[in-house]
C-alpha cells in the first residue's frame, strides 16, 4: 500500500546510506553532508506528496468537481454525466376585487415572486392565461382548464416553494390585486453533488450489464425527457410468469403515466403469405393486458381469438405470438390479422422501455439492457392517495404562517421522495414536522399509525390532501 515518506525519514536513511557505503562520518544537521542528503530528502518528499495527489485525484471515492467529471468519462465513455439543476414547477393564480366586464390578460413569461426571500426568488408563467370577463381569479386558456401553470426561473432547491407563498408581482398587471400560488411549487433540485454523482457512478458500474433487478433500476432511472426524471424504480418478477417481470417506475409525483389510444382497428398483417405466427404492433409499449385481436380469412366470417389460447402478446416488445397448437403452421395465405383499438404509454415510461429494450436505430445511445429470454415491462406502480391532517404548535417568537408552509413542504417532500413499496411511518411524519425551526409540538389526526404499502404501489401525496393548521 503506498505511503507517504516524511522528510526526517528519508534524510535520516539517506544518512545511513552515505556512511555505510564511504569514509564520510560527519552527520551533524550543519556539515555539508547533511545539507546535500537533505536537499535530496526534499525532493523526493515532494515527489511522494506528487503521487499521492495524482492518487487521489485518479480515485473515484477522492475525486471532486470537474475531476470526478473526468473519471466517470473514463469509467463509462459517453453513458453518465453529472446531472444538472432541475427548476421548480407549480402553479399560480391572480385576482381581482370586483368582477369586470373585461378579461384581463396574463401572457406567457409574466413574472412574479416569493416576498419571504432576499433577493426575491422569480418564478415565470409558462403558458397563456386571464382574468375572464365578470371572474375574479385567473385561468389558463390555452390548455387543460384550471390555474396557469409556472416554473422557477432559476433552476435548483431554492425554487421549491410552499403553498401561497410566491405572493409578490414583478410585472404588474393593470386591474389585478394579488399574486399566489394554490399549489407548492416542487420538483427543484441543485446539480448532483459530488457525494450523490459518486454513489451513482459505482452503482450503474457495479451493475453494468448484469441484468440483475438492481442493473435494471438503475438503468431505468436515467431515463430523462426535458429534465423530468425518473425518481424510483422497482423490479418485481412476476410469479405466474416463466422469464417475465415488471419494473414499475416513479417520478415522485404518482402522476407520470402518460399514453395514446389509436382511434381505428389496426392490421397486424394485412394478407398473409401463409406460415406468419408473429406480427408487431404499430405502436408501444403496449399499455392495456388485454387486446382484442381477429382473424380474417381470404374467404369466410372473422373470427375473435382469444388470448393465452390462440395467441399471446409480449406488451414491452409491441409483439403477438400465435399459439403453436391452435396455429401449427401459422396463418393461412389470404388471412388478415388485424386488433382493436388499443393504447400505448408515451413519456417517460416509454422513454425507460426504450432504455431497457434498446433500440436497433440507435444501439450507441439504446444498447438492449436485458438478458435473453427476460423480458421486463415499464408499467407505473398503483398510487396510494395519503391523506394528511396535522396541528402544530409553534415555539414564541416564531411565525406560524412562516412555519406552516415548510412543516408542509418536508411532509410532501418525504411521502413523495418513498420508494415503491415503502410503508408510510407515521413516527417519521413526526420527526420530519419537528425538524423545522420553530416546531414546539405537533398532533397528527390523519394518520395516526403507519400506513403499508404493498410491493407494487407506491405512495404519494396532492397539496390538496395535505393540510396543517
Amino acid at each position: 500500500m503506498f505511503q507517504i515518506q516524511r522528510y526526517r525519514d528519508l534524510l535520516q536513511r539517506g544518512r545511513d546510506f552515505v556512511v555505510a557505503r564511504s569514509s564520510l562520518t560527519d552527520v551533524e544537521d550543519a556539515s555539508n553532508l547533511s545539507q546535500f542528503v537533505g536537499a535530496a530528502a526534499r525532493m523526493v518528499e515532494q515527489l511522494f506528496y506528487s503521487t499521492a495527489q495524482l492518487l487521489e485525484l485518479y480515485s473515484i471515492y477522492r475525486a471532486r468537481g470537474p475531476d470526478l467529471d473526468a473519471r466517470a468519462k473514463e469509467y463509462v465513455p459517453d453513458a453518465l454525466a453529472r446531472r444538472g439543476a432541475t427548476r421548480a414547477v407549480g402553479t399560480v393564480r391572480w385576482t381581482r376585487q370586483v368582477a369586470g366586464v373585461s378579461a384581463i390578460l396574463v401572457p406567457v413569461g409574466t413574472q412574479f415572486a416569493r416576498s419571504d426571500t432576499n433577493p426575491p426568488t422569480a418564478y415565470v408563467t409558462t403558458a397563456t392565461g386571464e382574468i375572464p370577463a365578470m371572474g375574479t381569479q385567473s385561468v389558463r386558456t390555452d390548455g387543460p382548464a384550471g390555474d396557469i401553470p409556472a416554473r422557477a426561473v432559476v433552476a435548483g432547491s431554492a425554487g421549491n416553494a410552499g403553498v401561497s407563498t410566491t405572493t409578490k408581482q414583478l410585472v404588474t398587471l393593470s386591474g389585478t390585486n394579488g399574486v399566489t400560488n394554490p399549489t407548492p411549487f416542487v420538483g427543484g433540485v441543485d446539480e448532483e453533488s459530488d457525494d450523490a454523482f459518486r454513489a451513482r457512478i459505482v452503482e450503474h458500474v457495479s451493475n453494468l450489464s448484469r441484468c440483475t433487478p438492481p442493473a435494471l433500476e438503475a438503468r431505468a432511472k436515467t431515463a430523462d425527457l426535458d429534465g423530468h426524471r425518473i425518481t424510483v424504480a422497482r423490479f418485481r418478477l412476476e410469479p405466474w410468469e416463466v422469464a417475465t417481470g415488471i419494473l414499475y417506475v416513479d417520478d415522485g409525483s404518482g402522476q407520470m403515466e402518460t399514453f395514446e389510444s389509436t382511434a381505428a382497428d389496426e392490421d397486424l398483417i394485412v394478407s398473409a403469405t401463409g406460415g406468419e405466427n408473429r406480427a408487431y404492433f404499430d405502436h408501444g409499449p403496449l399499455r392495456e393486458d388485454l387486446w382484442a385481436v381477429t382473424r380474417t380469412p381470404l374467404v369466410g366470417a372473422p373470427v375473435v381469438l382469444v388470448p393465452d389460447i390462440d395467441y399471446r402478446v409480449i406488451a414491452a416488445q409491441q409483439l403477438i405470438v400465435l399459439s403453436s397448437v391452435a396455429f401449427p403452421t401459422g396463418l393461412t395465405a389470404g388471412d388478415r390479422l388485424s386488433v382493436a383499438p388499443y393504447a400505448y404509454y408515451t413519456g417517460l415510461v416509454a422513454e425507460a422501455q426504450r432504455l431497457i429494450n434498446g433500440d436497433p436505430l440507435d444501439p450507441v445511445t439504446y444498447p438492449t439492457w436485458h438478458g435473453a429470454g427476460v423480458v421486463p415491462r415499464v408499467k407505473v406502480p398503483g398510487v396510494r392517495w395519503v391523506v394528511v391532517n396535522a396541528a402544530l404548535a409553534v415555539l414564541d417568537g416564531y411565525d406560524r404562517d412562516v412555519v406552516i408552509p415548510l412543516v408542509e413542504l418536508a411532509l410532501s417532500d418525504y411521502i413523495n421522495g418513498l420508494d415503491i413499496g415503502s410503508d408510510v411511518i407515521h413516527a417519521e411524519l413526526v420527526e420530519r414536522s419537528m425538524a423545522v425551526e420553530g416546531m414546539y409540538d405537533v398532533l397528527f389526526s390523519q394518520p395516526t399509525t403507519n400506513i403499508p404499502v404493498s410491493d407494487t404501489d407506491v405512495a404519494r401525496i396532492r397539496s390538496t390532501d395535505l393540510e396543517v393548521l
